[in-house]
């Protein structure tokens, strides 16, 4: 991840459909803290659940996100 994490937060509010690669732990991590330090990326992921959330599923990928709701 080359970019801030405001950046990053950015990118999947403009493509919430896409698949993220080479997200590590470490990366992950330093996301859900910053998560509870910023308010604009919080609210941002917030508006992107909200408004997915009813999404369908999609068979083919392997991972059902009702296991994780």
């Amino acid at each position: 991840m080359d970019q801030t994490p405001c950046e990053f937060i950015a990118d999947i509010q403009k493509y919430p459909s896409r698949k993220i690669d080479n997200l590590t732990v470490r990366q992950f991590y330093a996301l859900q803290d910053h998560l509870k330090t910023c308010s604009t990326c919080n609210t941002v992921v917030d508006e992107i659940i909200e408004k997915h959330k009813d999404v369908p599923s999609d068979p083919n990928s392997g991972w059902n996100k009702i296991d994780y709701n």
